[in-house]
């Protein structure tokens, strides 16, 4: 059987293939993450989810942010292999990013409740890892060896490790982030109807509005859905009227 390990040919549509299925998981987190973003924003705003759309602009922002993110995450593991590897022990390394990941995990948990249950799951699971940092080491043996090894994606790349697991932390907060956006929200689009309208959600040129309750910084999740294109020209005013919370039953709701 020949080997085509030292075909340059091979190596070259290796090559080829390899960037291309990181171009497409490029563009495929771009898109993914901005979903879940409009996702957590449409549900802090009690917007059915089936009402979520995106389009260019909106993908192009949200691949944006999760591209910080993803720097973010990166650089955080980098460093922690950087002091795995000038200290000689991983317990600093790994003391430092499940750290972060579970203060990030526990504080998102304020935006949306689930995360307080995956931050008790991390942090007991970080401590054992801290503890017998070998734990981790032979998770990762096991899980090699049972995938293609030096043969594969991974295993030509092991970076690809690293972006595999920042691509998944991304996606993991794309979604209480676009909650916490809408949470601390403080300038609106307002409609001048009667009564006043206000744009919470913008899909290219569709708008979600909902009655404004300018007193009392909320509105009633009565949504009333625009398209610029249909219904043509709508005159719209930039306030600064929020952080808005949603009544429930007449009275406003506190928890949104």
């Amino acid at each position: 059987m020949s080997d085509d390990s030292h075909d340059p040919s091979a190596s070259r549509r290796r090559a080829f293939l390899d960037s291309a299925i990181i171009i497409a998981g490029v563009t495929a987190l771009g898109y993914v993450s901005s979903f879940l973003f409009q996702y957590g924003a449409a549900t802090k705003y009690g917007v059915p989810a089936e009402l979520v759309k995106l389009n260019l602009e909106l993908v192009i922002s949200g691949s944006f942010m999760a591209l910080i993110l993803f720097a973010m995450v990166a650089l955080t593991m980098w460093f922690a292999r950087l002091l795995v590897e000038r200290t000689g022990s991983a317990r600093p390394g790994l003391g430092i990013f499940t750290g972060i990941f579970f203060f990030s995990t526990f504080g998102l948990g304020f935006v949306d409740p689930t995360y307080f249950v995956l931050a008790a799951i991390i942090g007991p699971i970080g401590l054992v890892v801290l503890i017998r940092p070998q734990i981790l080491s032979k998770v990762i043996t096991a899980l090699k060896s049972r995938s293609t090894g030096t043969e594969g994606l991974l295993g030509r790349h092991p970076t690809l490790e690293i972006i595999l697991i920042c691509a998944l932390m991304v996606m993991a907060f794309a979604s209480p982030l676009g909650k916490l956006a809408a949470q601390i929200r403080v300038k609106y689009p307002i409609l001048e109807t009667e009564p006043e309208q206000v744009v919470l959600l913008l899909y290219g040129e569709t708008l979600i509005c909902a009655p404004l309750q300018r007193e009392e910084r909320s509105y009633e999740p009565i949504y009333t859905i625009l398209n610029l294109s249909r219904d043509g020209p709508i005159t719209v005013r930039p306030e600064r009227v929020g952080p808005l919370s949603m009544q429930l039953s007449g009275v406003s709701d506190p928890g949104n």
